[in-house]
This record gives C-alpha cells, sequence and structure tokens, in this order.
C-alpha cells in the first residue's frame, strides 16, 4: 500500500485498485502522498474573457464587490478566488455576460502549450462544452480559422452555448475524431488540440464517491486504443510544421506517454517532441521509464491544492 503517514481514512476509501497503481507509477513514496492529497475539491478559478470586456475593467468590478481574486502563477487573465464562494461569482454580471469563465487552472494549460495565433487554421478535436475552443478563441482575438468538433450530441449544444455566450467564434462539428477526414484534407491544419476522453484519475475527489465509481483498471486498454486512433487522425489533419498538443487528465501512462510513443513509433522521421515551458508552472518528474527518452520532453502537472495533474504533451510534425 502507498506511503501511510500523512494519507487520511478518505483516501483509504479510493479503489484498492486504484491505490496500488499510484504505488506502482509513482514509487517515491512523498509524490504518492502529494498525489492521494491531491484529490480533492479545489477552489473556484476562472479566466477573464477579453472578447466580452477589457480585463482589468473586469477584474477591477469583481474586487469593487468585495471578492479577492488571485492572479495565477501562469497567465495574467487567470485567478481563483481567495475570498467569498463560486455561488456568489455566478450570481455577477460578470458571470452572466460572459465577461469571466470558471476553468480550472490545469484544464487552461494545453492551450497555453499550444500557443494559438491569429490567421492560423486550428482545430480542437474534442472540443465539448468549449472551455478550451473559447480560450483559444480568447488568445487570437478571433482572428483563426478555427473549428470545435465533439461527437456527443447533447455536449456539443453546451459547446455552442458556451460560444456565443463568450463572444467565440468557432465553426462546430459534430463527427468521430476519427471522421474528420471526410471534412478536410489531409496536412489542412496548422495547430490541433486533443484532449483526450480518458480515465479521468487526475480529477478523483476524495469527498466525492461519484467522482470515482465508474473506475477500472481494465479499461486502460480501450482508452489507449480510442486515444491512439483519435491521435493517429489528427496526425494525418496536421500541416507539415504545424503543433499538435495532447492532453489528459489521468495518471495512468498507457494513456499518456506510451499513446504518444506509440504514434512517434509508427512515424519515426516525422515526429518530434517539443518541450513544454511554462513559467510559473510546477511539474512532476518523469516517470523512471521515460527519463531516458524523448518522451522526458512531455510533461506531468504537479499537483496541488489549485492543479490537477494534467499530461500534456507537444508534438510537431517535421517538414
Amino acid at each position: 500500500m502507498p506511503h501511510q503517514n500523512n494519507i487520511n481514512q478518505q483516501t483509504q476509501n479510493l479503489p484498492q485498485d486504484f491505490l496500488q497503481k499510484v504505488q506502482s507509477i509513482f514509487p517515491d513514496p512523498k509524490t504518492q502522498d502529494q498525489i492521494l492529497n491531491s484529490l480533492t475539491s479545489k477552489p473556484t478559478t476562472f479566466r477573464l474573457n477579453p472578447l466580452q470586456n477589457n480585463p482589468k475593467e473586469t477584474i477591477a468590478s469583481l474586487r469593487s464587490q468585495g471578492f479577492q481574486p488571485k492572479e495565477s502563477s501562469f497567465h495574467p487573465h487567470s485567478f481563483h478566488l481567495t475570498f467569498k464562494t463560486q455561488k456568489d461569482l455566478q450570481h455577477t454580471q460578470e458571470y452572466k455576460k460572459g465577461h469571466i469563465y470558471l476553468q480550472s487552472y490545469a484544464s487552461q494549460i494545453p492551450v497555453i502549450a499550444l500557443d494559438p495565433q491569429p490567421q492560423e487554421k486550428i482545430l480542437d478535436m474534442t472540443a465539448a462544452p468549449g472551455s478550451k475552443t473559447s480560450q483559444i478563441s480568447a488568445y487570437t482575438d478571433n482572428k483563426s480559422e478555427l473549428h470545435a468538433n465533439d461527437v456527443n450530441t447533447i455536449r456539443l449544444e453546451k459547446l455552442k452555448h458556451n460560444l456565443k455566450k463568450l463572444n467565440a467564434q468557432a465553426t462546430v462539428h459534430n463527427l468521430p475524431g476519427t471522421d474528420l477526414h471526410t471534412k478536410f484534407p489531409d496536412n489542412y491544419f496548422h495547430k490541433i488540440l486533443l484532449d483526450a476522453p480518458c480515465s479521468g484519475e487526475a480529477r478523483f475527489d476524495i469527498n466525492n464517491p461519484k467522482s470515482y465509481h465508474y473506475w477500472s483498471n481494465h479499461r486502460a486498454e480501450e482508452f489507449h486504443q480510442r486515444q491512439l486512433k483519435l491521435l493517429k487522425s489528427a496526425w494525418q489533419l496536421l500541416a507539415p510544421g504545424g503543433i499538435l498538443v495532447y492532453s489528459t487528465c489521468t495518471f495512468e501512462p498507457l494513456e499518456n506517454e506510451k499513446v504518444i510513443q506509440k504514434l512517434s513509433q509508427g512515424n519515426p522521421e516525422s515526429l518530434k517532441i517539443i518541450p513544454i515551458k511554462i513559467p510559473g508552472l510546477k511539474t512532476l518528474p518523469t516517470l523512471q521509464e521515460f527519463s531516458k527518452s524523448e518522451l522526458s520532453k512531455t510533461i506531468r502537472i504537479y499537483p496541488d491544492n489549485h492543479f490537477e495533474s494534467f499530461y500534456v504533451a507537444k508534438l510537431q510534425k517535421q517538414k
């Protein structure tokens, strides 16, 4: 079993297979403790939306209403609440008018790694409910050719609602990610974001059994195959010189490094892993298994009271 000293009884209620997995992936007892103790609800975090209002005016207005938002370490438009509640924030005009958008800190990192630019052709491959699509829109000032796809029809409606509320402009598609080649030619996109469906282990909440009751260790291979198919489809659509960012919110290497490894093995001449350097972002050490390979350039976000441990890889297709 993982190191016991600082692990409370609630943590022990997590699935035993999961606790053993954490021990296997992260042999260091302190890292085990850090990961398991991070599996709790996080402070309310949000992103300022410059597409609807001047960010300085938005934050000044919130402060005048008694909120005490604190700027994140990694982006000047990202904040967390230190006073008042999420419900209080949702009652403000800033929230109702789309001047802000509630989004976890870790969820914002893949788009920062993608570094979207105006005029680029960009695809958010599994986009609903629109958090990262709208973030791309904000970072490019609605000046990119942005496409947002999701296979889930119900979640797609939430995506459309959020884009409209936030004044984020994107063309929306409702296709399996593996069928996007029927809509776009090969080598079409300059940037692609694949925030892949995953087992969601980094988002378990020890205080909420519903967050992990569905989990099964046996599903990792199923997710791996699904993720690899999506990744191969994305690679086909990516232009030479283009950037693909792959992310998950899980610890399982089979859904993270080993998916990238498999794609790399199939494209040894054209795939280059790009290091991710985001000032103010803390990361975990590379897993020993991958520490001497190019996969050491991919990152796992250091989990704490504000961040879930997302995995993020940045790939470039060589010309």
